[in-house]
Protein backbone atom coordinates (compact mmCIF):
# COMPACT_ATOMS: atom_id res chain seq x y z
CA UNK A 1 0.00 0.00 0.00
CA UNK A 2 1.05 3.72 -0.61
CA UNK A 3 -0.40 6.89 0.09
CA UNK A 4 0.07 9.94 -1.92
CA UNK A 5 -1.41 13.03 -0.44
CA UNK A 6 -2.06 16.10 -2.81
CA UNK A 7 -2.61 19.76 -2.49
CA UNK A 8 -6.77 19.96 -1.87
CA UNK A 9 -8.64 23.12 -2.70
CA UNK A 10 -6.64 24.28 -5.57
CA UNK A 11 -10.08 26.19 -6.88
CA UNK A 12 -10.28 26.26 -10.47
CA UNK A 13 -10.89 29.99 -10.51
CA UNK A 14 -7.78 30.56 -9.12
CA UNK A 15 -6.17 29.23 -13.08
CA UNK A 16 -8.15 32.10 -15.04
CA UNK A 17 -6.41 34.90 -16.15
CA UNK A 18 -6.77 38.08 -15.40
CA UNK A 19 -5.19 41.61 -15.99
CA UNK A 20 -5.64 44.16 -13.10
CA UNK A 21 -2.91 46.80 -11.36
CA UNK A 22 -2.74 47.75 -7.35
CA UNK A 23 -1.34 50.67 -6.70
CA UNK A 24 -0.05 51.78 -3.12
CA UNK A 25 -1.44 48.26 -1.55
CA UNK A 26 -0.05 46.38 1.02
CA UNK A 27 0.55 42.59 0.68
CA UNK A 28 -2.24 41.98 2.95
CA UNK A 29 -4.68 43.58 1.09
CA UNK A 30 -3.40 42.15 -2.40
CA UNK A 31 -3.86 38.58 -0.87
CA UNK A 32 -7.42 39.72 0.80
CA UNK A 33 -8.52 41.07 -2.28
CA UNK A 34 -7.55 37.60 -4.57
CA UNK A 35 -8.93 35.61 -1.23
CA UNK A 36 -12.88 37.11 -1.81
CA UNK A 37 -12.54 36.65 -5.00
CA UNK A 38 -12.46 33.29 -4.36
CA UNK A 39 -14.38 32.93 -1.00
CA UNK A 40 -11.64 32.29 0.36
CA UNK A 41 -10.03 33.51 3.92
CA UNK A 42 -6.63 35.58 3.89
CA UNK A 43 -3.70 33.87 6.08
CA UNK A 44 -1.17 36.36 5.71
CA UNK A 45 1.92 36.83 7.89
CA UNK A 46 1.72 39.79 10.41
CA UNK A 47 4.96 41.46 8.98
CA UNK A 48 4.95 40.67 5.39
CA UNK A 49 1.64 41.61 5.27
CA UNK A 50 2.50 45.44 5.91
CA UNK A 51 4.89 45.64 3.02
CA UNK A 52 3.33 48.56 0.40
CA UNK A 53 3.79 48.02 -2.60
CA UNK A 54 3.49 51.15 -4.66
CA UNK A 55 2.64 49.11 -8.02
CA UNK A 56 2.20 45.88 -8.89
CA UNK A 57 0.64 44.40 -11.72
CA UNK A 58 -1.25 41.51 -12.70
CA UNK A 59 -0.84 41.16 -16.22
CA UNK A 60 -2.98 38.22 -18.42
CA UNK A 61 -1.87 35.92 -15.56
CA UNK A 62 -3.54 33.64 -13.37
CA UNK A 63 -4.34 34.58 -9.53
CA UNK A 64 -1.98 31.56 -9.06
CA UNK A 65 0.45 32.65 -11.35
CA UNK A 66 0.40 36.10 -9.77
CA UNK A 67 0.80 34.96 -6.07
CA UNK A 68 3.26 32.46 -6.67
CA UNK A 69 5.43 35.37 -8.41
CA UNK A 70 4.44 37.27 -5.57
CA UNK A 71 5.67 34.71 -3.07
CA UNK A 72 8.92 34.12 -4.81
CA UNK A 73 10.08 38.11 -4.17
CA UNK A 74 9.44 38.02 -0.51
CA UNK A 75 10.80 34.25 -0.03
CA UNK A 76 7.48 33.56 0.98
CA UNK A 77 4.89 30.64 -0.17
CA UNK A 78 1.27 30.21 -1.20
CA UNK A 79 -1.11 28.10 -1.01
CA UNK A 80 -4.63 26.98 0.13
CA UNK A 81 -6.02 25.08 2.27
CA UNK A 82 -9.24 24.08 4.46
CA UNK A 83 -10.70 27.74 2.32
CA UNK A 84 -7.44 29.29 3.50
CA UNK A 85 -5.37 31.63 1.26
CA UNK A 86 -1.78 31.14 3.15
CA UNK A 87 0.15 33.63 2.25
CA UNK A 88 3.85 33.34 4.77
CA UNK A 89 7.48 33.20 5.17
CA UNK A 90 9.39 30.11 3.55
CA UNK A 91 9.97 27.64 6.46
CA UNK A 92 7.48 29.34 9.37
CA UNK A 93 6.55 26.06 9.65
CA UNK A 94 2.71 26.88 10.09
CA UNK A 95 0.13 24.68 9.20
CA UNK A 96 -2.86 25.41 7.00
CA UNK A 97 -5.05 25.95 10.37
CA UNK A 98 -2.50 28.42 11.89
CA UNK A 99 -0.94 25.84 14.55
CA UNK A 100 2.73 24.81 15.01
CA UNK A 101 3.76 22.27 12.92
CA UNK A 102 5.35 19.31 14.81
CA UNK A 103 9.24 18.76 15.32
CA UNK A 104 10.00 14.75 15.09
CA UNK A 105 13.23 13.81 16.84
CA UNK A 106 14.84 11.00 14.62
CA UNK A 107 17.44 8.80 16.57
CA UNK A 108 20.26 6.40 14.82
CA UNK A 109 17.54 3.53 15.46
CA UNK A 110 15.14 4.60 13.59
CA UNK A 111 17.12 5.51 10.34
CA UNK A 112 17.06 3.22 7.30
CA UNK A 113 19.47 5.22 5.11
CA UNK A 114 20.13 8.70 4.54
CA UNK A 115 22.40 10.91 1.56
CA UNK A 116 23.36 14.40 2.52
CA UNK A 117 24.68 17.00 0.30
CA UNK A 118 27.09 19.89 1.92
CA UNK A 119 27.98 22.98 -0.17
CA UNK A 120 30.43 24.39 2.22
CA UNK A 121 30.14 27.83 0.86
CA UNK A 122 27.64 29.65 -0.75
CA UNK A 123 27.91 30.80 -4.84
CA UNK A 124 27.50 34.20 -3.88
CA UNK A 125 28.65 36.58 -0.97
CA UNK A 126 25.44 38.70 -1.81
CA UNK A 127 23.02 39.42 -4.04
CA UNK A 128 21.24 43.04 -5.39
CA UNK A 129 18.22 43.76 -7.29
CA UNK A 130 18.09 47.01 -9.78
CA UNK A 131 15.25 50.02 -9.43
CA UNK A 132 14.69 53.21 -11.60
CA UNK A 133 14.54 56.34 -9.91
CA UNK A 134 12.02 58.39 -12.32
CA UNK A 135 13.12 61.49 -10.23
CA UNK A 136 16.53 61.28 -10.94
CA UNK A 137 16.73 59.56 -14.27
CA UNK A 138 18.85 56.86 -12.34
CA UNK A 139 19.43 53.41 -12.32
CA UNK A 140 19.83 52.31 -8.02
CA UNK A 141 21.49 49.27 -7.21
CA UNK A 142 19.99 47.75 -3.90
CA UNK A 143 21.91 45.01 -1.95
CA UNK A 144 21.09 42.04 0.18
CA UNK A 145 21.23 42.78 3.75
CA UNK A 146 22.71 38.96 4.50
CA UNK A 147 26.22 38.76 3.82
CA UNK A 148 28.13 35.50 3.32
CA UNK A 149 31.17 35.72 5.65
CA UNK A 150 33.93 33.27 6.65
CA UNK A 151 33.20 32.35 10.14
CA UNK A 152 36.69 31.56 11.36
CA UNK A 153 38.39 34.61 9.90
CA UNK A 154 35.60 36.98 9.03
CA UNK A 155 36.45 37.38 5.25
CA UNK A 156 33.82 36.90 2.54
CA UNK A 157 33.97 33.19 2.23
CA UNK A 158 33.09 34.37 -2.05
CA UNK A 159 33.66 37.13 -4.28
CA UNK A 160 30.79 36.84 -6.55
CA UNK A 161 27.39 38.37 -6.21
CA UNK A 162 24.34 37.45 -7.57
CA UNK A 163 22.32 39.85 -9.66
CA UNK A 164 18.47 39.87 -10.05
CA UNK A 165 17.35 40.37 -13.96
CA UNK A 166 14.67 41.90 -13.87
CA UNK A 167 14.76 45.63 -12.81
CA UNK A 168 12.11 47.19 -9.91
CA UNK A 169 9.51 49.74 -9.68
CA UNK A 170 11.37 51.43 -6.32
CA UNK A 171 13.68 50.69 -3.57
CA UNK A 172 11.57 48.69 -1.22
CA UNK A 173 10.51 46.55 -3.70
CA UNK A 174 14.15 46.14 -5.03
CA UNK A 175 15.14 45.42 -1.40
CA UNK A 176 13.15 42.36 -0.89
CA UNK A 177 13.94 41.03 -3.90
CA UNK A 178 17.43 40.97 -3.20
CA UNK A 179 16.74 39.65 0.28
CA UNK A 180 14.44 37.08 -0.96
CA UNK A 181 16.95 35.59 -3.77
CA UNK A 182 19.89 35.46 -1.47
CA UNK A 183 17.61 33.50 1.13
CA UNK A 184 16.97 31.24 -1.74
CA UNK A 185 20.36 30.53 -2.53
CA UNK A 186 21.53 30.53 1.11
CA UNK A 187 19.40 27.48 1.58
CA UNK A 188 20.99 25.60 -0.99
CA UNK A 189 23.80 25.09 0.76
CA UNK A 190 22.76 22.10 2.65
CA UNK A 191 20.27 19.30 1.71
CA UNK A 192 19.25 15.33 3.07
CA UNK A 193 17.09 12.88 2.08
CA UNK A 194 16.72 10.36 4.96
CA UNK A 195 14.92 7.04 4.80
CA UNK A 196 13.17 6.34 8.23
CA UNK A 197 11.05 3.88 9.40
CA UNK A 198 7.55 5.09 9.11
CA UNK A 199 6.31 8.45 11.09
CA UNK A 200 3.11 9.88 10.19
CA UNK A 201 3.98 13.07 12.26
CA UNK A 202 6.76 14.02 9.65
CA UNK A 203 4.91 16.51 6.78
CA UNK A 204 6.10 19.72 4.80
CA UNK A 205 7.30 22.56 6.60
CA UNK A 206 7.71 20.41 10.02
CA UNK A 207 11.18 20.55 11.68
CA UNK A 208 13.22 17.47 12.00
CA UNK A 209 15.52 17.14 14.65
CA UNK A 210 18.55 14.38 13.59
CA UNK A 211 20.48 13.41 16.73
CA UNK A 212 23.49 10.93 17.06
CA UNK A 213 23.80 10.45 13.47
CA UNK A 214 26.68 11.65 12.54
CA UNK A 215 28.64 15.68 12.38
CA UNK A 216 26.59 18.10 10.18
CA UNK A 217 23.60 15.78 10.02
CA UNK A 218 23.28 16.31 13.54
CA UNK A 219 20.91 19.33 13.51
CA UNK A 220 17.93 20.57 12.90
CA UNK A 221 15.85 20.04 8.83
CA UNK A 222 13.24 21.51 7.66
CA UNK A 223 10.73 19.52 5.74
CA UNK A 224 10.35 19.90 2.05
CA UNK A 225 8.89 17.24 1.30
CA UNK A 226 7.81 13.70 2.74
CA UNK A 227 6.69 10.07 0.85
CA UNK A 228 5.06 7.44 3.29
CA UNK A 229 4.65 4.10 1.85
CA UNK A 230 3.76 0.50 3.00
CA UNK A 231 5.71 -1.98 1.45
CA UNK A 232 5.86 -6.19 2.05
CA UNK A 233 9.46 -6.62 2.24
CA UNK A 234 10.43 -3.36 4.34
CA UNK A 235 7.17 -2.57 6.21
CA UNK A 236 6.01 1.40 6.45
CA UNK A 237 8.57 4.16 5.74
CA UNK A 238 8.85 7.37 5.13
CA UNK A 239 11.29 9.00 3.21
CA UNK A 240 12.32 12.54 3.86
CA UNK A 241 13.19 15.47 1.55
CA UNK A 242 15.03 17.95 4.17
CA UNK A 243 16.61 21.17 3.52
CA UNK A 244 19.07 23.56 6.58
CA UNK A 245 16.62 26.26 7.57
CA UNK A 246 17.99 29.90 8.06
CA UNK A 247 21.60 30.97 5.73
CA UNK A 248 22.61 27.17 5.63
CA UNK A 249 25.80 27.61 7.54
CA UNK A 250 27.76 24.36 7.83
CA UNK A 251 29.07 23.47 11.47
CA UNK A 252 30.77 20.83 13.29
Amino acid sequence: MKITGHAADMRETLKEHRTKGYENKTILEIVTDIAGRHGLTPAVNAQIGAFVNDYVAQQGESDMHFLTRLAKRHDCIFKVANGRLIFVPRGEAASASGLSMPNVTITPDMVKAYEATFKDRPAFQKTYATWWDRKKAKLNKEESDDQQNDETSGESAVDADFGVRHQHPNKDVAKATANAKQAENDKDTRTMTITVYGDAEIRAEATLTVQGVRDRVNDQWRVKQVTHSIMNESGFLSIVDCEKPGNGAIGN
